[in-house]
């Protein structure tokens, strides 16, 4: 790096810096970040690609099978051993509401409705996921095709989505989104489009799918919570 110091990616240095963090982790700085002046222009499979190199060149033991292109599956690896145990214990108690229906309710039926109850289902969330990726809505230019974020726009998903919208509502949510995005052209999705996109988000950072699709009712949605 011209200019500066290049980030060390072999050796001790490496494994100080990334060793109670994941490889999801890894991914998203990647993707986010790299290359310098040009975020985001890797593929998910280049990144992928890219981190497979890098911890062969720690003398990380290969496998039989590809590292997937994938975040949220990269999210449940650790580079640590004890790391791994807790990624792998905190991705089992978030699929367990998506795995397990019965769960999904709150021990109080009459308490307050959270992300955390399956508040939309599988197939919304896959039309929110097109309708994010189409590049006239925008959305992916902003805010990457992966949701970690570019120059153009913060990212939706993790500590940056929880920092922003936990303790929040659904409601709080639907309107921030449909009046100020996409920049310059607020307004200018369906009701129903912006509902799912905002479904792709939950589901992006892990929230269960349910059986009942989000409506686009902002009295409704104001109803349900967003963990912080």
């Amino acid at each position: 790096m011209i200019g500066g110091t290049a980030p060390v990616l072999a050796g001790a240095s490496f494994q100080t810096r990334w060793k109670e963090k994941t490889l999801g982790d890894f991914f998203d700085y990647i993707k986010t970040r790299m290359p310098v002046g040009k975020p985001n222009s890797l593929t998910a499979q280049q990144t992928s690609d890219i981190i497979a190199f890098i911890l062969q060149t720690n003398q990380y033991k290969a496998g039989t099978a590809l590292l997937p292109p994938d975040q949220r599956a990269l999210q449940t690896i650790a580079f640590d051993k004890a790391a791994q145990e807790a990624a792998a214990k905190a991705a089992q108690a978030q699929q367990a509401p998506a795995t397990q229906p019965q769960a999904v309710a709150p021990a109080n039926p009459s308490g307050p409705r959270t992300v955390l109850n399956g508040v939309f289902t599988a197939a919304q969330a896959d039309r929110g996921r097109a309708a994010y990726l189409d590049g006239g809505n925008g959305c992916a230019g902003c805010h990457g095709s992966e949701l970690g974020g570019s120059p153009g726009g913060p990212g939706l998903v993790r500590a940056t989505f929880r920092s922003r919208w936990g303790g929040k509502t659904v409601g709080e949510l639907f309107e921030y989104t449909k009046t100020r995005m996409p920049p310059g052209r607020t307004g200018s999705l369906s009701d129903q489009a912006y509902i799912d996109i905002i479904a792709f988000i939950l589901r992006s950072n892990n929230y269960p799918a349910g059986q009942t699709e989000l409506r686009a009712n902002p009295d409704d949605l104001k109803q349900i919570g967003i963990p912080q």
